[in-house]
């Protein structure tokens, strides 16, 4: 599935696609924001795009910032959506805050100048007031590092597949969803790649691995026979991931997700309440850690290949 805003076909026109991101680096402690000026439309602005047809947003955000300021970027967490009416008809822009990979500035048709600002001073010259709300919020989660849990693609129902469950292959959606990870999950900057040794979890991430040209680890202790032989320790074993792990991925099954979330529910603080709901194949939770602090998860998104 891709991450197209939802609709009533024949009930209205159809919601534009669009994606943006916070760009956000450090200059002497201080965080600083990079604000564009668009010279066809004359107005201050985060870089943003249209998403092409059926293209991801995560995807989108990072093609139109290399496209609009010559920077290839890293998405970090997920920042609240901007809905608005664009001549009548319904605009949706995903944002990101996000950091420089590599890459300079250069003037363009669409983009003729960018300034590093502060917030104070980003609020003042950005010319939408929704755009300086981004900021803020993007500003309010800080820094932060990728671990991303994702649920297996579309297999092959139990019912239909005749050999051991863990032998279970991925269905056509599923292999579809596999290579939407490798085009999806190297914007947010992963590095490492671990998974279930079952194999729908395996054909989840191998092209994944191809794409970032790594090992994929196979592990264990993301197994659905891990969890049910102790929920207890499969969830220390969470929980020292999230302090210990890269910026990375970790395939694994519903089961293991779902004793995660109950588990997490019995405290629930922010943001862990946010796992309460249960993933789809294909989907993941994105815990945004922070960088200064370990184990401290800033942010939560729930992400669909």
């Amino acid at each position: 599935m891709s991450d197209k805003a939802a609709g009533d076909e024949g009930h209205g026109p159809a919601v534009i696609r669009a994606a943006g991101i916070v760009l956000v680096r450090d200059h002497a402690g201080t965080p600083e924001v990079a604000v564009i000026h668009r010279p066809h439309r004359g107005d201050w602005s985060l870089p943003k795009g249209k998403c092409d047809a059926d293209e991801h947003s995560a995807v989108a955000a990072v093609r139109e910032t290399r496209e609009e300021t010559g920077f290839k970027v890293v998405l970090e967490a997920a920042l609240t959506t901007q809905d608005y009416e664009v001549d009548s008809q319904p605009k949706s822009v995903s944002y990101w805050r996000a950091h420089i990979d590599s890459g300079h500035f250069h003037a363009n048709d669409e983009v003729d100048e960018l300034q590093w600002l502060n917030a104070a001073d980003a609020r003042e010259l950005l010319t939408y007031p929704e755009d300086a709300t981004t900021v803020a919020e993007a500003l309010a989660i800080g820094p932060t590092v990728p671990l991303v849990l994702l649920r297996h693609g579309k297999a092959v129902s139990r019912s239909q597949w005749p050999g051991h469950d863990d032998d279970r292959p991925l269905a056509s959606l599923g292999v579809d969803q596999a290579g939407r990870a490798a085009a999806i999950l190297p914007c947010f900057g992963v590095t490492s790649v671990r998974s279930s040794p079952s194999k729908r979890c395996r054909d989840t991430v191998e092209p994944l691995g191809a794409a970032l040209m790594t090992e994929i680890v196979l592990d264990q202790k993301w197994s659905e026979d891990y969890v049910e032989a102790s929920p207890r320790k499969f969830f220390a074993h969470v929980n020292h991931s999230i302090e210990t792990e890269p910026p990375g991925v970790i395939c694994t099954h519903r089961p293991n997700l779902d004793t995660m979330a109950a588990l997490l529910a019995e405290s629930a603080p922010r943001p862990w309440a946010f796992v309460g709901g249960k993933l789809s194949p294909g989907q993941a939770w994105v815990l945004h850690r922070s960088t200064t602090e370990s184990g401290l998860v800033r942010a939560i998104s729930r992400l669909s290949l």
